[in-house]
């Protein structure tokens, strides 16, 4: 494009100087048709811009990371005269699709149009823009290039991605789960307990519950507690989708895998997350996963989050010292989390700290403790081979 414009600014200078030494009709003629030419360039480059249409469809708008989606594109020309240079740039941070090049450069005649039956690929877990992000159109002469933002993108929500793993690095789960506590007796000394949300009210105490002011509900002897949790560190940092979502992408995807493989194996888990108010979610076997799952993909990372608010009611929640094992999944190691991981260790809780992030081997401070282990994830690595 730059020689043309320089080739154009030497026949310029040459229609000049012929006016200016020769004069008449034919100087003043070729000085027309040479300033005429970036006026016909503009003007077919708004034709073309307002005339060019893109169509893209997707079949649905929830999608799950690293799967292929069908993706149809059609670029049509409704004009009545040819485009000459069409290229279209794709949204490629987040997603990509097969078959489909930023480089390849498009000529569309009257009434013609290109249909592409594709595949979308999405690389991580959130809403974003998918599909053509720009349009860049030149004219017959190539002197000038025009680049205007695609007024119809698609938005999509992403989910993330189910791993199944078959085994967890320093978890010997028989054994943990097995393991007499003073937090996890195997055969209580009392026969009721207060109610936890989700429990079977077919299971209710009445007589306690009127006798204490409390929902009371029976206990079964021999009712071990053996409850996993995952505790999720929903902190964003980074202003730019491109800094945060690959490592909340990687730490929902862990969160996942962990569920699931614990429930494969009907233990009952539960998911702490936020910051001022704490959620909590349980499940009790694999016939609920999918209720963890949704709460996983709905999980909305903040950055105004801090790792002292997450924790400031973690031992109000009863489940909590149910559990035989913890998992803090983070990105970022906090030392406001020593306390929190002291005090479960205390109490013969096994802790794994997870530390998902870019750059792995950088010193952590070990908690002292039998009970506590780290393992660091990086945002490339297969989940079945980093647990």
């Amino acid at each position: 494009m730059r020689r043309n414009r320089f080739i154009w600014l030497g026949f310029l200078i040459l229609a000049l100087v012929g006016i200016t030494c020769y004069g008449g009709p034919v100087s003043y003629g070729f000085l027309a048709t040479v300033v005429l030419i970036p006026i016909s360039s503009i003007i077919y480059i708004s034709f073309v811009a307002l005339c060019f249409r893109i169509y893209q469809k997707i079949e649905s708008k929830t999608l799950v990371v690293g799967a292929a989606y069908p993706f149809y594109i059609t670029l049509k020309n409704e004009f009545f005269f040819a485009f000459s240079s069409i290229k279209i740039t794709l949204f490629s941070d987040f997603s990509y699709i097969e078959g489909m090049d930023d480089s390849i450069e498009y000529e569309l005649f009257p009434s013609d149009k290109i249909d592409y039956t594709t595949k979308l690929v999405c690389r991580y877990r959130g809403d974003y823009y998918v599909g053509i992000k720009e349009v860049v159109i030149q004219d017959f002469f190539r002197l000038f290039k025009y680049t205007y933002t695609n007024s119809e993108k698609t938005k999509v929500n992403v989910k993330p991605r189910m791993v199944y793993i078959e085994n967890i690095k320093n978890v010997d789960l028989n054994n943990i789960m097995s393991k007499d506590s003073l937090f996890h007796p195997s055969v209580p000394d009392i026969i009721v307990r207060e109610y936890i949300a989700g429990d079977d009210v077919r299971q209710m105490n009445w007589k306690s519950t009127a006798r204490s002011g409390k929902l009371m509900v029976r206990r079964y002897i021999g009712e071990e507690k053996q409850r996993v949790g995952i505790i999720l560190d929903t902190r964003r940092f980074g202003k730019e989708q491109i800094e945060f979502l690959p490592v909340e992408n990687k730490m929902l995807e862990l969160s996942v895998a962990l569920g699931l493989y614990m429930a494969g194996k009907n233990v009952p888990v539960s998911l702490w997350h936020g910051s001022e108010t704490m959620s909590e979610t349980n499940i009790s076997s694999l016939l609920e996963f999918d209720y963890l799952y949704e709460t996983l993909s709905n999980v909305r990372f903040a950055a105004d989050e801090d790792g002292q608010e997450l924790m400031s009611d973690f031992f109000a929640h009863k489940r909590i010292m149910d559990c035989r094992i913890i998992f803090f999944v983070i990105h970022e190691w906090n030392e406001k989390f020593e306390k929190i991981i002291n005090t479960l260790n205390e109490n013969n809780i096994y802790v794994l700290v997870c530390v998902v992030r870019e750059k792995t081997g950088e010193k952590i401070k070990l908690i002292k403790g039998n009970n506590v282990d780290f393992i660091e994830i990086d945002l490339d690595s297969n989940l079945m081979e980093a647990l």
